[in-house]
């Protein structure tokens, strides 16, 4: 209701509709895998994961974590504050890093929960603990092997 002093229409009452729009719901993304490749043992590599909310509404990771269970030679250097928000549309990076204690192949995962959801991103690294050693594996990886004997 409108009131003025016109005096033809002292009061003129408005009708008015309306919706409301939820705020939506968040939405996280990460990748499946990180790979790290080979690492040699005295110098540790460290790559960053996107951590990206691609839902309507705010997300909030409260578990940023290393599975317990996998190997420990996965960390988080940098760990960020808990809870982590992300809003709709944004976006954060974790650093994540990889210091092997021995040749081969080494395996973890990286718990990621909030807002009600959660991922589990596998981590994967080979370890070699020589320059020599990081050189045979490259080759490995490349299909290049030793020279074939000469048949006299």
């Amino acid at each position: 209701m409108i009131t003025s002093d016109d005096p033809d229409q002292p009061s003129v009452e408005v009708k008015v509709t309306g919706f409301g729009v939820a705020a939506g719901a968040p939405r996280l993304s990460a990748r499946a895998f990180l790979e790290f490749g080979v690492v040699q043992t005295a110098a540790p590599a460290t790559l960053d994961l996107e951590l990206r909310n691609i839902g309507d509404g705010p997300l909030q990771i409260d578990t940023l974590a290393p599975d317990p269970h996998g190997s420990p030679t996965f960390t988080l250097p940098a760990p960020p504050a808990l809870p982590l928000p992300i809003p709709p549309g944004g976006s954060t990076t974790v650093p994540v890093q990889f210091a092997p204690v021995a040749n081969g192949v080494v395996r973890g995962a990286l718990t990621i929960a909030g807002s009600g959801q959660g991922q589990v991103v596998t981590l994967t690294g080979q370890g070699t603990t020589t320059a020599a050693g990081l050189v045979a594996v490259l080759f490995e990886q490349f299909g290049i092997g030793q020279p074939v004997d000469a048949i006299v």
